[in-house]
């Protein structure tokens, strides 16, 4: 190998759209994973939900997915979603799994030494479904630390309304700083009017993810597509950048994905009494 004069020998076009665009769509790193996770979705739904057998080898889940609003009514797709979110919570193989959708993604992005948000969260969007709509926000202003990214995964393709907006990031910086201004004048009504025309709302097929900063203006709108929209998704940050608080910290909000060898024998070290004095 030659003289390096740089450390930046590895400047993907992944790393030059995120820092760009602040957000970047890619493909699934596990699609089996990730086919395997949307049958057991399902198996939850029909079986323990709605008491009612499912086999998979005879269904197409993606119409199925896309058709959940024939099954169940609005006012229970709470009651649904906190059910799946629960099942989640408790599955060995929740946390890990969504990892590798974009395992090489987030190492590339974020860092090899990671924490994980100690949960993956659970949004499903019916048509014309307002409860289930995720008002305009930043991340980074209600105690999210800056330094992490959210990992969204849709189980069905998102396009439009059935999916979520996102301000690129030169026009987000712009906006964030006006942002307090725009809510004092209008609430977040004002916010959306002022950015509407620069949003974009990026296509994310089935076997796709979306990768983005919590610094962006995001959020969604009612769903007007005649579809259900189900989507997934979690915070990841590299493990020892900062924590935005006490709440959101190492232990309670997030949990390590993995330590290399040398940070794990470094938190184990512990010098003699009295060493350097």
């Amino acid at each position: 190998m030659a003289l390096i004069d740089s450390f930046d020998w590895f400047n993907s076009e992944t790393k030059q759209q995120f820092l760009q665009e602040g957000y970047v769509v890619s493909e699934c790193e596990n699609v089996d994973g990730l086919i395997l996770w949307r049958e057991q979705i399902l198996r939850w739904f029909f079986n323990e939900l709605c008491r009612k057998d499912y086999e998979i080898e005879r269904s197409d889940p993606a119409k199925i997915l896309n058709r959940i609003h024939e099954y169940i009514k609005p006012d229970q797709i709470n009651d649904v979603r906190m059910s799946i979110y629960s099942k989640l919570t408790s599955a060995s193989w929740s946390r890990p799994t969504f990892f590798s959708f974009a395992k090489f993604m987030l190492e590339e992005i974020v860092g090899n030494e990671l924490a994980m948000q100690n949960r993956v969260n659970v949004n499903i969007m019916m048509p014309e479904d307002k409860g289930s709509n995720i008002p305009l926000h930043v991340d980074a202003h209600s105690g999210e630390s800056p330094f992490q990214c959210v990992l969204w995964v849709p189980l069905t393709d998102v396009f439009q309304s059935k999916g979520m907006f996102l301000l690129p990031l030169k026009k987000n910086r712009i906006a964030v700083n006006h942002f307090k201004e725009w809510v004092i004048q209008g609430g977040r009504e004002k916010v959306f009017e002022e950015i509407q025309d620069d949003l974009v709302w990026p296509n994310v097929p089935f076997g796709s993810f979306l990768l983005f900063s919590p610094t962006l203006i995001h959020g969604s709108v009612p769903n007007q597509s005649s579809e259900t929209r189900w989507s997934f998704n979690a915070r990841f940050k590299s493990l020892f950048s900062p924590y935005a608080s006490e709440e959101k910290s190492l232990g309670t909000f997030y949990l390590p994905t993995s330590l290399m060898p040398a940070t794990r024998l470094g938190l184990e070290y512990r010098p003699p009494q009295g060493l350097g004095k």
